[in-house]
């Protein structure tokens, strides 16, 4: 199984330079499927650790969505943990296996741990925000903004700067 697993990666990321046309585009349940076969092969270590205020599960899921087209595996609350679990436990062990972390305000105490495990927190600008709300530890940070977007090359340029960070 794992030689077909590594075949449907590398489909995944095959790019087609020069202005070929490629043959087909990977729908959004494809990646998914090929992310979450990588990740429960991996132990369930994911690449980037995804936190995110309720209010923003519509951006969550996009970018969740976009970064799954590039075979980056994603870790959630919502999705990846069990039933009758420690939630706090699996937050925890959520932030120690991923790569990275994306941060909003209901994140405080997962940005904390994040910062513990000294892992690198991208944090993402997906609304108008005082400076003055920003945690001190957030603002010396470059972070990704999506307020500025206007179409959809400026969203894909966003993600662009996920991938180069993560």
């Amino acid at each position: 199984m794992g030689k077909e697993r590594f075949a449907a990666e590398e489909w995944l990321l095959t790019e087609f330079l020069g202005g070929k046309q490629p043959p087909c585009q990977p729908s959004a349940l494809v990646c998914e499927y090929i992310c979450e076969a990588r990740k429960n092969a991996e132990n369930l270590m994911a690449d980037i650790f995804i936190c995110y205020d309720t209010q923003d599960k519509e951006i969550r899921n996009s970018v969740i969505q976009s970064l799954s087209r590039y075979a980056k595996t994603t870790w959630r609350h919502d999705r990846d943990i069990q039933k009758g679990t420690d939630y706090e436990c699996a937050i925890e062990i959520g932030i120690e296996n991923a790569d990275h972390s994306v941060v909003s305000d209901y994140c405080q105490r997962e940005l904390a741990r994040t910062l513990q495990y000294n892992k690198r927190v991208v944090p993402l600008l997906i609304a108008g925000v005082a400076a003055s709300d920003i945690p001190d530890v957030l603002r010396v940070l470059q972070y990704v903004e999506f307020t500025d977007n206007t179409c959809q090359a400026d969203y894909d340029s966003d993600i662009d700067d996920i991938l180069k960070h993560s």
